[in-house]
């Protein structure tokens, strides 16, 4: 502890007077050839006191510096265990190890020979190279791992762009996948709505009346004896009631009622109605009356007849809309109210579509007008209740059977009457038809005939 104490003071004594040698260097240029060598030899061993605890100091800097060297070349080594990397360590160990072996022999020697010794050798002389190949090794290893680090983070990205590459090709294959089953859904899905549809028809098409083409063909050749015979002409697109009942674009119904002396004329005009329609393009059904049924017939069959007409000419059936409508439900259904409820669900995708029905058929399958001219408005509600903008116009024909006025004003937009003329002379050049709407009853308390 003494011996320690003594060091420090004189450590502490060199430095001052070291620090103020200059001074001393003027004092002794007055005398130098008494001074000049004395003091040279003090100046000499305070150099050498510093030199001592400056060596200590650097060695000690030293192995702390190699211990830090250490630790990091050990991660970097763990890290890329490469060849070149483990060269560089080992040129790094026997650095080190050369460092070590100089530091313990300088250590082992007695302190005088190590004050000495760092009076001869100092720091800079003995250790300094050595030092700077050890720090020197170290920046290599940094540098190569550094560099390793570089190569591996190109590869990753590079692995990470085959990976997303990988990735949008296996995207556009389940794209592809997807599109092509719910192709095959679709293509299922329509061969099965086809396969209902087909059903439908089939069930439908059992009727005990004949073909609508067939009847509309039949009363156009007996509406073409008759004309040609009379030499009659009609001009049914003039009619006021007509006109006011096509152009709206709402569904309504009309009633165009006849007599027995004016039935055949009554029918005319359901097929000249049929042929105006056609003509314009627009969709239009109809069932009218063939006179002979083969067999018994019920209301429902007149429903299923129109409703088969509606299902042949709405091609927008054959998508996903129809799964409202399966042979199944045709089937059960038992009840007038249903069939008009299928009815409906038919008449979805249509734009617009004219509806002719003969009373006379309705009344012969044991039916009620009436019912029927309250079921339509009823059709007509519950459409508009699901959105639907198909435009229904519907003609009511009343051949013979003449309706009580309580009946005339169920939901009618009006009704036309025709009547048989009673001039033969007339007869000939025209048919008669008079128009009763609500405006036309306000007007007369009796019902004239309007000339055409």
């Amino acid at each position: 502890m003494a011996h320690s104490k003594a060091w420090k003071w004189a450590r502490r004594l060199s430095e001052k007077i070291l620090y103020y040698g200059h001074i001393l260097d003027v004092i002794s240029q007055h005398h130098p050839e008494y001074v000049a060598l004395a003091w040279g030899a003090v100046k000499f061993l305070l150099v050498g006191v510093l030199n001592y605890e400056s060596l200590v100091k650097e060695l000690s800097k030293a192995l702390c510096r190699i211990a830090e060297a250490l630790r990091h070349v050990e991660a970097h080594l763990s890290l890329y265990p490469t060849k070149v990397i483990e060269d560089a360590v080992s040129e790094l160990y026997c650095h080190i190890m050369e460092f070590t072996v100089r530091a313990i022999r300088w250590y082992q020697k007695p302190r005088p020979l190590r004050a000495l010794s760092a009076l001869g050798n100092p720091f800079p002389l003995k250790f300094r190279d050595i030092v700077d190949n050890i720090q020197e090794t170290s920046r290599s290893i940094d540098r190569m791992a550094l560099t390793m680090s570089h190569i591996e983070l190109r590869q990753l990205r590079l692995e990470h762009k085959e990976t997303r590459d990988l990735l949008m090709e296996m995207n556009r294959s389940l794209q592809d996948l997807g599109k092509l089953q719910y192709s095959g859904i679709i293509d299922t899905n329509r061969r099965i709505t086809e396969v209902q549809f087909s059903q439908i028809l089939s069930f439908l098409s059992v009727s005990p009346f004949p073909n609508p083409a067939n009847v509309r063909q039949n009363f156009c050749a007996r509406r073409s004896i008759r004309r040609r015979a009379s030499q009659q002409s009609h001009v049914v697109s003039n009619h006021f009631l007509l006109q006011k009942w096509g152009e709206g674009t709402s569904s309504s119904q009309i009633l165009v009622q006849g007599s027995f002396n004016s039935r055949l004329l009554t029918r005319d005009f359901a097929v000249d109605i049929i042929d105006l329609v056609s003509k314009a393009g627009v969709p239009v059904i109809w069932a009218l009356n063939p006179g002979h049924v083969e067999h018994d017939s019920t209301p429902m069959d007149v429903l299923k007849y129109i409703t088969c007409q509606v299902l042949q000419l709405n091609q927008t059936m054959l998508d996903e809309r129809s799964a409202s409508l399966n042979a199944c439900r045709f089937q059960s259904t038992v009840s007038e109210s249903g069939w008009f409820s299928i009815l409906g669900a038919a008449l979805e995708g249509l734009k617009q579509i004219y509806i002719i029905v003969d009373l006379e058929l309705l009344e012969k399958s044991g039916g009620a007008s009436t019912s029927w001219m309250s079921e339509f408005p009823r059709l007509f509600a519950g459409m508009r209740e699901r959105g639907l903008q198909t435009s229904v116009k519907v003609a009511l024909i009343s051949p013979v059977k003449k309706m009580d006025e309580p009946q005339k004003s169920l939901e009618m937009q009006g009704m036309i009457r025709i009547a048989r003329p009673r001039s033969s002379r007339v007869a000939r050049k025209s048919k008669v038809i008079s128009p009763i709407g609500p405006r036309e009853r306000a007007k007369r308390r009796s019902p004239d005939l309007l000339k055409i």
